[in-house]
């Protein structure tokens, strides 16, 4: 069983679900790189890194698109960056590791570090 089926039968399918049971409210926050979205079904507006939490609004200033969200503007290389260094100085990350859940996002290494012990007993 791979590490997303292991998850699934936790009920965890994303990152958020990874915050809300592993990470602590009010501290911990994930980072994410969005392109925009070209057509009539796209949400996307712009290429983006945000910082997020399930618990708190990293930016209630934030535009209203952004959910508040805190947003650095521009193509992954310069913006995920950006958001990593403010995130780490903000809430005191300190390493940064790939989401099992998704390749765009990055979550604290303490909180996939527990994540995985769970995730061990799992056969």
């Amino acid at each position: 069983m791979n590490i997303k089926d292991k998850l699934a039968t936790m009920n965890i399918i994303n990152t958020w679900d990874i915050l809300m049971r592993f990470g602590q409210k009010g501290k911990d926050v994930a980072v994410t790189y969005t392109r925009r979205a070209d057509g009539r079904g796209g949400w996307g507006d712009v290429n983006k890194s945000q910082v997020f939490s399930p618990s708190h609004e990293t930016d209630p200033k934030s535009h209203f698109s952004d959910y508040g969200s805190k947003s650095f503007v521009g193509d992954k290389a310069k913006s995920m960056p950006l958001a990593l260094a403010w995130a780490g100085k903000t809430y005191g990350v300190t390493e940064w590791v790939t989401c099992p859940t998704c390749r765009n996002t990055k979550i604290p290494r303490y909180v996939l570090n527990a994540l995985m012990d769970m995730v061990k007993g799992i056969p």
